[in-house]
């Protein structure tokens, strides 16, 4: 039984790393693991949804985000860590997204849960309290010493009080504009609403070492994620943190018309400095591959951003271009495996769970809807699919792509109403030029894929409620009043 590693970044556009596109700034790390003859690099990956939330249920349960009873439940879903923890391997996840923290059903099967608020200890999955090789021997639901004190920093208390107000009364806005401000303030002081990428990379490496293998793990790093924050020894190096923050504080509104040309290089040169200082802690995680059991590495992006294409900016906008193109490898280690350097065919999120199952030989679930990329042709026709909103929110996107088109569908006016307009785009590498032509075939691709959804009707027991602390990250994010 070999080990197994899944290395998802937030907020990770293909055009961002070397191996992607020849103009992109150099990412040393990953591009050396690109390149290793072991490795296969899908050029044509695409995420199933243009924020967090929309892609992760594809991700790790290996199911369309809209089905079950939406991306908000995974209840009914499979899930790729009980999988591994069914076949007898220890589990561990790392990240501090606060979509996917303690409650909202990510942490199953995972005998270490590291979401940076809540103590790991507090999850136990497939074994026994204390014996999942980490040193844990409590199982209570604690919180770790930092976060209690963010639970009960400004901006958790005046959105807490801004809540039991009136949405639209005069105090209920005083008090959000207060905790928007308490925000920046924050981040201008020094704090980082995330872990770190070296503390991140430290946690995995400490656990690595302690653990029994089989391992599968799990780690996510925020750090492309807004708020972009200049980074030493990177290009955004020489801009100066009330900068970063300035512009934070204009890209709020998602409008790239907030931003002077100055502005927006700057963002882009922010954005590019996180990328780069990511890297070098992906370096190290990368370093350590010799000491596991012929490793399995799949690395995946949960979505891009946008500056200004389409007349979008960050992410969470229709699922176009480079919000849902994504880098994409597989670094495969096992003797005697033959890995081709290059896959063409349009690769989708719901494939990386079936991916990782049959690298390690772990039996899959009949509910997985993706296909292993072992098992792909390298060069073959192939759509995908990708989503934007709820159906019961407006607007509603959903596209269907097989690498060179896509075909978006707005299922919903602004206003509420049903909608079914389509619009044809042409991609490159993570543009997407929208184009005086009907697709056909794609359309029909979208009616089939949404007709053959399995769909379950949504339980108020599935809601999760977010822990003070984590509300407190999620507005540090930038999720004040956007579901994202």
């Amino acid at each position: 039984m070999r080990d197994v590693l899944l290395v998802t970044v937030d907020s990770l556009r293909a055009d961002t790393v070397g191996f992607m596109a020849d103009r992109a700034p150099a990412t040393p790390a990953l591009d050396s693991l690109a390149a290793h003859p072991a490795t296969t690099v899908a050029t044509r990956a695409f995420s199933a949804g243009s924020y967090t939330k929309m892609a992760f249920p594809g991700i790790l349960t290996g199911t369309s985000p809209r089905a079950y009873a939406g991306e908000e439940s995974l209840a009914g879903r499979p899930h790729v860590a009980e999988l591994f923890a069914g076949a007898g391997y220890r589990t561990a996840a790392f990240h501090s997204a606060g979509y996917l923290s303690l409650g909202t059903g990510y942490e199953r099967g995972f005998d270490h849960f590291d979401d940076g608020v809540h103590d790991p200890a507090a999850v136990v999955g497939h074994h026994e309290v204390g014996d999942a090789g980490d040193g844990s021997t409590d199982g209570g639901d604690t919180t770790a010493p930092g976060a209690a004190e963010t639970a009960g920093g400004p901006v958790a208390r005046l959105k807490r009080l801004a809540r039991r107000l009136p949405d639209d009364s005069a105090p209920a806005r005083a008090l959000r504009r207060g905790y928007g401000e308490a925000r920046w303030l924050s981040m201008w002081a020094g704090s980082e609403p995330y872990t770190p990428a070296a503390d991140l990379t430290d946690r995995v490496l400490d656990w690595l070492g302690r653990a029994d293998g089989p391992r599968f793990v799990w780690c996510h790093y925020m750090d492309p994620h807004v708020p972009y924050l200049p980074r030493e020894g990177t290009v955004s190096a020489d801009i100066s943190r009330r900068r970063a923050v300035q512009l934070m504080r204009r890209s709020e509104g998602n409008d790239p018309g907030a931003m002077s040309a100055a502005d927006m290089r700057d963002f882009r040169r922010l954005y590019h400095g996180e990328t780069a200082s990511l890297d070098r802690h992906l370096g190290r995680l990368f370093d350590g591959l010799d000491a596991l059991d012929d490793p399995l590495v799949v690395l995946f992006s949960d979505h891009g951003d946008a500056f200004g294409e389409h007349g979008l900016l960050r992410h969470g906008g229709p699922p176009l271009g480079s919000l849902v193109h994504v880098p994409c490898l597989v670094h495969d280690r096992r003797d005697g495996a033959e890995a081709p350097e290059t896959i063409r065919t349009p690769v989708s999120a719901v494939d990386l769970a079936p991916t990782l199952l049959d690298g390690a030989d772990v039996a899959a679930d009949d509910r997985l809807v993706g296909r292993s990329l072992f098992d792909l042709p390298t060069d073959a026709d192939r759509t995908v699919f990708a989503y934007r909103g709820n159906l019961e929110a407006a607007p509603y996107h959903v596209t269907a792509i097989d690498g060179d088109r896509q075909v978006v569908r707005r299922l919903f006016r602004p206003d509420g109403s049903r909608d079914g307009t389509e619009t044809t785009y042409r991609l490159g590498t993570s543009t997407a030029e929208a184009v005086d032509e009907v697709a056909p075939d794609l359309s029909t691709a979208i009616d089939d894929h949404l007709g053959d959804l399995v769909v379950t009707a949504a339980d108020d027991g599935d809601r999760h409620e977010p822990a003070a602390a984590v509300e407190e990250r999620l507005a540090r994010l930038g999720y004040r009043d956007r579901n994202l």
